[in-house]
């Protein structure tokens, strides 16, 4: 064991590079060393030296072959790798260089998702960072400037994938792409195969192109490589799945939560009308009165209905909007429903704010007000949910999702047939927040109401 293990700098030598570039590949996480000894020395493991080796071109010939690895190789990759899945190739369309990115370079080709027949669409970014002799981190402003133009583009796509043999990502970066698939940032899923990805085990499945990226012979053996491209197809499915529903969610997002909240109002507005408008007003003899409270619940609804939109993008301004419809008509019982829209929506404006507790005390409010107010209590657990993501502590995440569990899951008993989207979209939170993105896929691929997702 100790022969396998080497000292930083013979790690550094062995590599042709300086310790300190290893120092810092160690702080950006492409390589963890083990701590021997009393004083902890760091010693470096010969197979992870290799597995950079293999990597990376060293000798002079690869390096100038390394600049001029892109499009082509990753089209020639795909082309490959997709006929080996079994898909079929619709279209596979590199970005032509005079055009604005992302418009033109969306690749396209169908595969099976449990029986459905679906079509994969996904834009690349093939480049090479950093110099040709040494591998280099991508920059985080770098990927924060392409995803400004490929959100600009406003082309449908389900992921947007940088492609980069030679390269690896630091912990920032990493952090951008996690954070951006929690928050909805982008309606479509960033992907990253590089070195950190194990990119250069997908080339080695294919021995020519091996050879023609890193200039060594593949050493990979026939079970190993089943083992890949199976590993690498479920992966490219699992994040097309994500992108899918980061697209629909963020492209229906508004125009959801306002169709539902416009089809209740008019629903009540309508029971209104039938039962003679006689919320606590049954005894009420004067016509007058009926039809002016008609028309301020009406009133409400439409100023309920403004403020919707704001929600998203101007929270505070929409909390000081919806408070002040509150303030009149909080001690009017017969504005119930309307009272119950109102501390719904504040709960929401309180969950954009990342102030969780708040929202939950009047996401409850909401209920305690309509009890069977369906979108409010779909929030609470996804309230629920989002608070037991925000502690490490167990008993607290436990509990957290207890409160969501006791919450969604009648109502996924009860609205699942009806393909009530909200409902849905929470009871999968819920799903992944408990037993983890492998049992969501599962419960997606064994749907019969995949056609919803994809």
């Amino acid at each position: 064991m100790v022969n396998n293990l080497l000292k930083i700098k013979e790690a550094a030598k062995l590599l042709n590079i300086h310790p300190e570039t290893l120092r810092r590949w160690e702080k950006t996480g492409i390589i963890s060393p083990t701590k021997v000894g009393s004083r902890r020395d760091r010693r470096y493991k010969k197979e992870d030296l290799q597995r950079l080796l293999n990597s990376r071109p060293f000798d002079q010939e690869n390096s100038q072959k390394k600049g001029a690895i892109g499009e082509d190789i990753l089209y020639e990759l795909l082309d490959k790798v997709l006929q080996e899945w079994g898909f079929s190739i619709v279209e596979l369309r590199p970005q032509k260089g005079s055009s604005q990115y992302g418009k033109d370079n969306i690749s396209k080709w169908r595969g099976k998702i449990g029986t459905n027949d679906t079509l994969f669409e996904w834009s690349f970014e093939a480049k090479h960072y950093g110099k040709k002799e040494s591998a280099r981190e991508i920059e985080k402003e770098k990927i924060q400037s392409k995803l400004t133009q490929v959100a600009d583009s406003r082309v449908p796509k389900d992921c947007w994938c940088i492609f980069s043999p030679f390269s690896y990502v630091d912990n920032e970066v990493r952090e951008l792409v996690d954070s951006s698939y929690y928050h909805k940032t982008y309606p479509f899923k960033i992907v990253l195969w590089t070195i950190h990805q194990k990119i250069d085990e997908l080339i080695e499945c294919f021995p020519d192109l091996y050879k023609k990226v890193y200039g060594k012979p593949s050493t990979l053996l026939k079970d190993e490589r089943k083992k890949v491209l199976d590993n690498w197809k479920k992966t490219t499915i699992e994040e097309t799945i994500k992108g899918k529903l980061l697209h629909s969610k963020t492209e229906n997002k508004q125009t959801q939560t306002k169709q539902l909240s416009s089809a209740k109002a008019k629903e009540l507005r309508d029971d209104l009308t039938k039962e003679g408008i006689n919320r606590s007003l049954t005894s009420s003899r004067n016509p007058g009165k009926v039809f002016q409270l008609k028309a301020d619940i009406g009133i409400v609804n439409e100023e309920i209905d403004k403020i919707l939109p704001m929600l998203e993008i101007r929270p505070q301004e929409a909390l000081t909007k919806l408070f002040l419809v509150l303030g009149r008509i909080e001690d009017k019982h017969e504005f119930a429903h309307e009272k119950a829209r109102v501390y719904n929506n504040i709960g929401v404006a309180y969950n954009v704010q990342n102030e969780i507790d708040k929202a939950i005390d009047y996401f409850k409010k909401a209920v305690t007000t309509e009890a069977d107010f369906i979108v409010a209590l779909s929030n609470l657990a996804a309230a629920y949910i989002s608070k037991s993501e925000l502690t490490d502590d167990k008993l607290q995440i436990d509990k957290n999702l207890k409160y969501a569990e006791d919450i969604i899951v009648p109502l996924w008993n009860q609205y699942s047939n009806n393909s009530s989207t909200n409902v849905l979209q929470v009871y999968m939170k819920f799903v992944r927040a408990k037993y983890g993105i492998e049992k969501l896929i599962e419960f997606i691929l064994s749907s019969d109401k995949l056609h919803i997702y994809l």
